[in-house]
């Protein structure tokens, strides 16, 4: 039996979900037609549809599709981090035997389930897959020497192995983690927590793995002579700040909704805590990444940086090292910024909105270098899949208690004190 407080109310169990996914059934529909009016413009002015330009971010700007392509993995890649994040602020409570984050844990164990959206959502990234890859395609591999030495690694049988290999590994760690702890709701069994700590070693060193290859595969892949030895800590770092900030933001409202009342300003001052500390962490690996690969200024490494200070891509270049390291830092580095639920849930959406900057910045040079080129295909891709992404969020975070209640650990989360 779930005590009332710990019951999801009917706003966030039943409105919430069908509002979303209304939007995210209206935004299909829309897209639907906005794809074919492009497809038959672009049919009737002759653009190459399947290769337009050239491939991988080298000056190209290709079609309607190829277009649509980049912006779907923009997408794609913004919303399959944030099931990553989840999978790891959930790995590392249990890892270092967490008690604070237990009236919050419920939030990001719910966006686990997230993976069973994720798994279709993979799907039109293989229909577009020679749209989006430029070693996808037999005869560019036949004309490049160093894509023909990268061949046994980047082909399409080789990489559609791994991304099966990726979900099967990502499915097997959310079902283990959120079936134990929405079972300890039901039984109250304190084996779980043991058993869910037992295994929480080898799963991260999975998830490490995974985590990597996927942001090597998905992303860094579609600039095939590019290559960066810190890309998948790269990935890791902005899914881990997205995670913190959509628990921070979704606890603030449940708070205002009347829920979450044990939750007070200890839990918003610890993660607001990682939150400054993972920005940081994120500024230091962005900086290294472009200090080292401009302090040797080889060509096949400064064409990433080259092809994203073309333009208006620089003014979001500038942007980012503004929104996402000098600010952020500037202002989560006081005590009672963190301390204060206002304030925490406007840098929360913050992080979220220069997040999206920063996969836009990531992904989308790749199909017009020339500069920044958001057309309404492109929001509507998005928030379609975040409205899909969202609606099946709240409709599984409805379904079971808010807060794991009968977690051994609850009372230390409940009487948490910061010094």
């Amino acid at each position: 039996m779930i005590p009332d407080k710990y019951k999801a109310s009917v706003f966030f169990s039943k409105v919430l979900p069908r509002t979303f996914f209304a939007i995210g059934g209206l935004g299909l529909v829309l897209l639907a037609f906005l794809l074919y009016d492009q497809y038959v413009s672009a049919a009737h002015s002759g653009v190459n549809e399947s290769h337009g330009g050239d491939h991988g971010g080298h000056g190209g700007h290709g079609g309607p599709l190829k277009k649509f392509f980049h912006g779907y993995l923009f997408s794609y890649v913004f919303y399959m981090a944030i099931v990553f994040g989840a999978v790891f602020f959930i790995l590392l409570q249990f890892l270092t035997s967490s008690g604070w984050s237990v009236l919050v844990r419920r939030i990001s164990e719910t966006f686990l389930k997230n993976i069973w959206i994720m798994i279709p959502l993979t799907i039109p990234i293989f229909l577009g897959l020679h749209d989006l890859y430029h070693w996808s395609d037999d005869a560019a591999v036949a004309e490049d020497p160093i894509l023909q030495e990268k061949s046994p690694y980047l082909n399409v049988v080789f990489f559609s192995i791994r991304v099966v290999l990726y979900f099967v590994i990502l499915f097997l760690i959310t079902n283990f983690y959120y079936n134990n702890s929405v079972n300890q709701d039901k039984t109250g069994d304190q084996k779980l927590t043991v058993i869910m700590q037992k295994y929480s070693s080898v799963s991260m060193v999975l998830f490490a793995l995974t985590i990597t290859f996927f942001a090597v595969d998905i992303i860094m892949s579609l600039e095939p002579h590019w290559y960066s030895t810190i890309w998948g800590v790269y990935y890791f770092s902005s899914s881990f700040l997205l995670i913190l900030a959509l628990t921070t933001i979704v606890a603030v409202v449940l708070k205002f909704s009347g829920k979450l009342q044990e939750v007070n300003v200890e839990h918003f001052h610890d993660l607001g805590k990682l939150l400054f500390s993972f920005n940081v962490f994120w500024s230091y690996i962005a900086f290294s990444q472009y200090m080292l690969i401009w302090y040797a200024n080889i060509p096949e490494e400064t064409l990433f940086y080259l092809n994203r200070v073309n333009g208006t891509w620089r003014t979001v270049a500038y942007l980012l090292v503004i929104g996402h390291v000098v600010f952020p830092i500037i202002a989560l580095v006081s005590r009672n910024v963190k301390r204060n639920m206002i304030t925490m849930l406007l840098m929360s959406i913050w992080i979220v909105f220069i997040e999206i900057v920063n996969f836009y910045w990531l992904v989308m040079p790749n199909v017009d270098v020339r500069g920044v080129n958001i057309d309404s295909v492109d929001i509507l891709v998005f928030v379609t899949m975040g409205a899909i992404f969202f609606g099946w969020f709240f409709r599984n975070f409805g379904k079971h208690a808010i807060v794991p209640f009968r977690d051994p650990r609850l009372s230390d989360s409940i009487n948490l004190k910061n010094a």
